[in-house]
């Protein structure tokens, strides 16, 4: 008996269909975001609880407001690095630029190796890749964000 208790259960809806999976909220990409250049420039990007975002990088200076329209699952492709992600993509609306009236902000978890002596382990990091688009189509990959200031 205590072997059948042991199997264990998954829940499933009124349909005996997968429940969903967990998809992070808007809280999970809220806050602000770095990048550190090898010429040690840093890059900053920042989005607000109040609809409001900003990126300081050493070419762009944008500020503007936001509303999420749109939340879905999907695979990111990192083509320099030749890495793909399962990802969260964050569709919103944007004003303040003539360059784009979206920002599209993937949530993903990067992976980086680290080591102790002999011993490796993979660490996973929260973060960001942000693109700009105008009217549907892509007008500038701002590229990766992390959340430690020694990111990405």
């Amino acid at each position: 008996m205590i072997a059948a208790m042991s199997v264990g259960f998954t829940s499933c809806n009124k349909d005996n269909k997968e429940p969903a999976p967990d998809i992070p909220g808007p809280d999970a990409i809220m806050g602000k975001w770095w990048r550190n250049t090898p010429l040690q420039e840093r890059y900053d990007f920042e989005l607000q609880t109040d609809g409001t975002f900003s990126c300081v990088t050493v070419n762009v200076n944008l500020n503007g407001i936001y509303r999420i329209t749109e939340i879905e699952e999907t695979t990111l492709y990192i083509d320099d690095l030749d890495k793909v992600y399962d990802a969260t993509l964050f569709k919103m609306l944007a004003s303040g630029s003539n360059d784009f009236d979206q920002l599209w902000v993937y949530y993903y978890f990067s992976e980086t190796v680290v080591s102790f002596g002999t011993t490796y382990y993979i660490r996973r990091n929260p973060s960001i890749c942000v693109h700009l688009y105008s009217n549907n189509e892509l007008a500038q990959n701002l590229g990766g964000f992390g959340r430690d200031t020694y990111s990405m």
